[in-house]
């Protein structure tokens, strides 16, 4: 643009050849022009021709665009073209892009030259940020949005109170990419004005805006509460906070009540809010100090004051000291919500609470006082309740059914408070006391009777009058009752009717008035009166016998109903089908009950009729036929039965009639056989008389969609056949809809989108056709039956009568009902079942079987929800088990270790009490070997028995010292704690495997033999050191008695008692064998072969000498 401005000034410089020619354009022809947006564009086109040449602009906005001449445009007054050619085009937009052509030209020629126009947008902001106010600790946006050319490059940058903000030395302070500047939590720092700054080669521009931070309001100062005595307030002042940037809008003053002085001192925190409650809410900003009332006597209390602005509530003062305690007073309010009910007639209950925290001081009672309601002329009556805990009371010896008014007031030791609101309470009602009055009665026919009468004197009925109870009674039972409403208007007759009574019956009358409270008095006496007479019924017993050829006998019985009084009876006899002319008729006195008729024809059918008199006239005729010389008989079934008609409750049957019996069928009794019934038994379904069609019966009171079989029996005066009919082909009712719904429907909520439905399937008998499933369909609870959204689910699995429905919506109440479905149609709906979906979900157990029958199986399904691991039969059975074997594990171990203990102390005890050292005994350190646990002494039966028997067996043993003692055999050891006083210890049996050893057969020395005690003592310890050393024989495989060359062989006792010692011999006896209950390991076996140690069925059998003896092992039931 400079360039084009120099060219115009160097042609405007040189000076003018005033020559004739054609234009020349002596600026560029083709030039490209930058401009930016809003500003003039300069465009020259200077030319020299003579005559002067004129000017013509052209525009066009593309290549391929035609010219348009600007002075035609619509447009062409934004343009300014100059007389030497210079175009001036103010620039708007990108609308002015394009080419622009300037033509120069006279009538000698002319030239064009052209220009191509580029705008480029003018930089500058957009949305400038605004005034901004933020709460204190918020972000804080200012918004910088900037239009420029995005290929020319930009510079934003914010100032803070005209410094440059550094956002790298603050980690709070960002510009965001568009521009935006962002304080996070802002302060009150933060205050101030922020400048946005934008620089760039298409302009320049800066916009500013101030930031304001709003705090809450400061807690206010010299807070101060003074007591008015006269008045009864207290005024709290105080002195305006700092309003935190955002004008105060109102005042809070709280209050609480103090309740020693000590609290006042030391709670003075200010977040502290445990006990404070407002004492007035709404204080106006411009006001500093407020009256308050409405407190608590015999209180003391601490105020403080909270400042409130746009940001919410400030911090609350420091509470006013020092407290301020308020005079006592009477209590300021009454007790509240005080209600009332008639207990009874004349006694009514009144309950009420204590009054409110405003009953100034410690409450010493309530008095109850109350008159009756509307009399304003009536005293008030009080009752006294000395103890405050009481808040009930029961007001007694009142007026019945009166409206009584109720006051409730507390009082302290400075007197009694105000009374509550009256309450109105009315006593029951009681009981009429007065029967109704002038009561008369008439018959007006055979069954009905009228009543008149007048109500009771209303100041008796005490309470209101319900009605009437109208009674007759029959020989002293109540045949009638009958409720009759007031009449509106008092005073007026009352009128009753009675019906549907029996004719000629003499009745008792009696009226009662009733309350809500019970029936008053009756009428007495009762009024009589009886019904008028009526016909006849019909006569019972109507027999024929001794039917001959001209003859046959009658008899009947009196009617059961008589209604009335009985004249007599008539019977009237004709040839079936004769004319009414040729009937004969017969009158008998009402005592007559039986005739014989002599004038009849052989051979000859009659019909018989007969019917009772009254004096209203006759009653209802019975009839029946004979034929004569022919007396009736059972009759015979019918034949050739046949179904038609089949619907699914009722069938036609058609049949061929038997033998009548000589007289008529008067009933068929229908039997039904059903093939798939448990009991498939004949069973009488249906029972029709007066029969008028002898070929066919309309069957009832069948069952849709079952099998049958009919057959008939018919009835005649004799009797019924003797044999049924034959049956009939089987036939099957039609179907029809299911008798009832699913019962027993339950539902429960799983998830909180799903509700598991439960029912009870259908009977098989109640599905009366091919079940075809249920039809679940449920809905929202709220919704009416005009917006109900239905939805439904058909069930097919009638083995599993239960359904989950899903995609439900949460904590919904939703309605659920079912329908069983067949192939006709669907039952009535079951009982419509509500249930909320959950809001957590929850596991779903079945914890009982469904048992589901279904007719088109033969056997009972059972099915059961697959229940977790814990709950299943082998976990629990495992369960048990293990804990079963732990218990015996435990007991085992307590009884090892109780039977080691007891064996050491024993050993102890025996050393002790013989004097013997460890070494006589023999005992090594292999008595912690596993075996020893096992082994025990017992004191009681070996170590006590030969201390207490030295009499009989140290006497008895006359065996040297160094000798060991025969050896007994364990069997017939007996070693037992109660007998250990009375019995002996048996060294040598009778036979060879068990050795008996009796103190009187031992020995014949003194008992105070030296030598024999020494024996003694050396059996005794021979006898313990062997066994106490058998388990550490055990375990280190040696023996702990002494092997002989010549082991002893035991013989029988001989007379002496004394057994002798002898080498083998072929004749000697086997050497005893003795069983220990010892467990040992395979491996030990090779140890004990020195031993002659033989395993048998789990148990040792030692094959000791006779020089040893066999030890106790408790324990064991080998040794007991």
């Amino acid at each position: 643009m400079v360039l084009t401005v120099a060219l115009v000034l160097i042609a405007l410089s040189v000076p003018e050849i005033w020559t004739i020619s054609a234009p020349v354009i002596i600026t560029p022809h083709s030039e490209n022009i930058t401009a930016v947006d809003g500003t003039d564009n300069f465009i020259p086109c200077r030319a020299i021709g003579d005559p002067k040449p004129d000017i013509r602009w052209f525009k066009r906005r593309h290549m391929n665009d035609t010219d348009e001449p600007i002075a035609d445009s619509s447009e062409s007054r934004r343009y300014l073209i100059k007389d030497e050619g210079l175009l001036i085009a103010p620039v708007d937009g990108t609308k002015d892009e394009g080419i622009y052509t300037c033509v120069r030209s006279n009538h000698l020629g002319s030239a064009n030259a052209t220009a191509f126009l580029d705008i480029i947008v003018r930089t500058q902001i957009l949305h400038p940020p605004q005034d901004t106010k933020v709460i204190l600790s918020s972000t804080a946006n200012l918004r910088c949005a900037v239009r420029y050319d995005h290929s020319i490059p930009i510079s934003i940058q914010w100032f803070f109170n005209e410094k440059p903000i550094n956002t790298e030395a603050s980690s709070r302070v960002h510009v965001l990419p568009d521009g935006t500047l962002s304080i996070e939590q802002a302060r009150n720092t933060d205050v101030g004005v922020y400048t946005c700054r934008v620089s760039s080669s298409a302009g320049n521009d800066s916009k500013s805006a101030r930031l304001f931070v709003l705090e809450l309001p400061h807690p206010s100062t010299s807070v101060k509460a003074e007591l008015n005595f006269d008045a009864g307030f207290v005024n709290v002042s105080w002195t305006p906070p700092f309003d935190g940037n955002s004008p105060i809008i109102k005042y809070i003053v709280q209050k609480r009540i103090v309740e020693n002085e000590d609290e006042s001192l030391t709670d003075l925190s200010q977040d502290n809010d445990h006990g404070w409650s407002v004492a007035v809410a709404n204080i106006s900003a411009p006001q500093t100090f407020v009256l308050i009332n409405n407190l608590r006597p015999a209180t003391t209390y601490q105020f403080r004051v909270k400042a409130v602005n746009l940001v919410g509530e400030g911090q609350p003062s420091l509470p006013s000291v020092p407290p301020i305690t308020l005079p006592a007073q009477p209590p300021s309010a009454p007790p509240s919500n005080v209600v009332g009910a008639a207990r009874s007639s004349t006694a009514i209950t009144i309950q009420w609470q204590a009054p409110t925290s405003a009953h100034n001081g410690h409450l010493l009672g309530y008095i109850v006082r109350y008159k009756l309601a509307g009399y304003s002329e009536t005293p008030w009556f009080g009752k006294n309740i000395t103890n405050p805990a009481q808040l009930s009371f029961i007001l007694d010896d009142l007026i019945v059914w009166q409206n009584y008014e109720i006051q409730v007031g507390a009082y302290n030791e400075m007197g009694i408070g105000s009374y509550s609101p009256s309450i109105y309470v009315r006593t029951k009602e009681g009981k009429p006391a007065s029967a109704p009055t002038k009561v008369s009665a008439e018959a007006i026919n055979s069954t009905a009777i009228r009543i008149n009468w007048h109500s009771p004197d209303p100041q008796l009925i005490n309470g209101i009058n319900q009605g009437y109870k109208v009674r007759a009674f029959s020989n002293g039972v109540m045949a009638k009752e009958l409720v009759v409403s007031p009449h509106p208007l008092p005073d007026k007759m009352e009128t009753a009717y009675l019906t549907d009574l029996e004719p000629f019956t003499e009745y008792s009358i009696s009226i009662t008035c009733f309350t809500s409270a019970g029936d008053g008095p009756s009428n007495d006496p009762p009024i009589r009166v009886t019904t008028k007479q009526d016909l006849p019924g019909e006569v019972t017993d109507f027999r024929f016998w001794n039917i001959l050829d001209s003859s046959v006998e009658i008899g009947w019985g009196r009617p059961i109903k008589i209604n009335g009084l009985l004249l007599g009876y008539t019977l009237q006899y004709y040839v079936n089908a004769s004319s009414v002319d040729q009937w004969k008729l017969l009158n008998f006195s009402e005592s007559v009950r039986e005739t014989k008729i002599i004038d009849l024809k052989p051979q000859t059918a009659y019909t018989f009729e007969i019917y009772a008199w009254t004096e209203i006239g006759k009653g209802p005729v019975k009839s029946s036929t004979i034929k004569t010389s022919i007396p009736p008989v059972l009759p015979q079934p019918p034949t050739r039965l046949a179904i038609s008609n089949i619907g699914a409750f009722s069938v036609v049957i058609q049949f061929t009639p038997g033998f009548n019996g000589n007289a008529t069928i008067n009933k068929w009794i229908v039997e039904a056989l059903v093939p798939q019934s448990k009991n498939a038994n004949w069973t009488a379904i249906y029972e029709t008389e007066n029969q008028t069609q002898t070929d066919a019966i309309f069957v009832k009171n069948l069952k849709p969609y079952t099998d049958y079989r009919l057959r008939l029996i018919p009835f005649n005066v004799v009797g019924r056949s003797i044999l049924p009919s034959e049956p009939s082909r089987p036939f099957q009712t039609l179907q029809a809809a299911p008798s009832q719904p699913p019962l027993n429907v339950t539902l429960r909520s799983l998830t909180p989108e799903s509700i598991k439905v439960k029912w009870t399937p259908l009977p098989r008998e109640s599905w009366y056709g091919n079940p075809r499933g249920y039809n679940i369909t449920w809905h929202e609870s709220h919704d009416t039956a005009f917006n109900r959204s239905l939805k439904w689910h058909f069930h097919t699995d009638l083995n599993f009568p239960s359904y989950t429905i899903t995609g439900l919506e949460k904590i919904t109440n939703y309605s659920i009902q079912i329908f069983a479905v067949n192939d006709v149609g669907s039952s009535s709906g079951s009982r419509i079942v509500s249930e909320k979906t959950a809001e957590t979900a929850s596991v779903d157990v079945d914890e009982e079987p469904t048992i589901v029958e279904n007719e088109s199986l033969s056997k009972v399904l059972i099915k059961r929800a697959k229940l977790p691991f814990y709950f299943q039969s082998w976990f629990v059975t495992g369960l048990a088990c293990l804990m079963i074997i732990l218990i015996i594990l435990f007991t085992a171990g307590l009884c090892v270790y109780n039977t080691t203990y007891k064996y050491k102390q024993e050993l102890k005890k025996s050393r002790s009490q013989n004097g013997l050292s460890e070494e006589e005994f023999g005992f090594e350190d292999g008595m912690e070997n596993p075996y020893a646990s096992g082994l025990e002494l017992r004191n009681n039966a070996v170590s006590s028995n030969y201390r207490r028997n030295n009499g009989a067996l140290n006497t008895g043993l006359a065996m040297a010292a160094t000798k060991s003692p025969p050896r007994p055999a364990p069997g017939s050891l007996t070693y037992s704690d109660d007998e250990e006083d009375t019995k002996d210890i048996n060294l040598y049996g009778s036979n060879s495997d068990s050795v008996t050893e009796k103190p009187s057969e031992l020995s014949s020395s003194g008992p105070d033999s030296e030598s024999d005690r020494e024996d003694d003592m050396a059996a005794v310890n021979h006898f313990v050191n062997h066994y106490a050393n058998v388990n550490d024989t055990l375990r280190k495989g040696q023996p702990s008695w002494k092997k002989h060359a010549h082991p002893y062989v035991v013989k029988p006792p001989e007379a002496n008692g004394i057994s002798s010692r002898s080498t083998p011999s072929a004749t000697g006896p086997p050497p005893p064998s003795y069983n220990m209950a010892v467990a040992v390991t395979a491996a030990d076996e090779s140890e004990l072969d020195c031993l002659s140690v033989n395993l048998n069925g789990g148990r040792i059998i030692v094959n000791n000498a006779v020089g040893s003896r066999a030890g106790v092992i408790p324990g064991f039931s080998s040794f007991v």
